[in-house]
């Protein structure tokens, strides 16, 4: 009696378990077809590793945002965000591209130091790490920002979309 208890407990903990996973990964209502995307950065002939690429509709953008991170190779293969739910592809479009280098200034200060200056420190340690950051940039600034970025692409509906940018 007791053991089919036990079962019959575990089978409906297994059900619902199963069921709540069904729930947590449910597509969006309005979330876009995607098609594959990836985007190789290279400069001077190198892979740019560490670089934050940022996709930016340029007519008609919905409420998703999409991006990834280059890795060592400098490819990032691109995905589509909505609130929590995220998955890989880009909606069909022409896009212009944003890249933001993710740099560790040396000797940073963790966030409890950080949070232990006083106002007046705080403002000179951002100044002194702002310096710090555009002396290690690599990436001209202008890729940084999307209304100066020369960088566009069209993203094709069910292709690969393997695009190669050169700065």
């Amino acid at each position: 009696m007791l053991r089919s208890k036990i079962y019959y407990f575990t089978v409906v903990l297994i059900l619902f378990l199963f069921l709540l996973s069904l729930g947590c990964s449910r597509r969006p209502d309005g979330f876009p077809k995607l098609s594959q995307c990836s985007i190789t950065v290279i400069k001077n002939g190198q892979p740019l590793p560490n670089v934050c690429v940022l996709l930016k509709r340029t007519a008609g953008q919905g409420s998703w945002g999409t991006s990834g991170t280059t890795n060592s190779s400098g490819m990032a293969v691109i995905s589509t965000s909505l609130g929590e739910y995220i998955e890989r592809g880009v909606p069909d479009g022409e896009y212009t591209v944003t890249l933001d280098e993710i740099i560790q200034p040396p000797g940073g200060k963790t966030k409890e130091e950080i949070g232990k200056l006083s106002e007046e420190e705080l403002y000179k340690y951002i100044t002194e790490e702002a310096k710090m950051i555009d002396a290690l940039r690599i990436i001209p600034k202008k890729f940084s920002d999307s209304n100066q970025s020369p960088l566009k692409i069209s993203v094709k509906a069910d292709e690969e979309n393997k695009i190669t940018v050169r700065l």
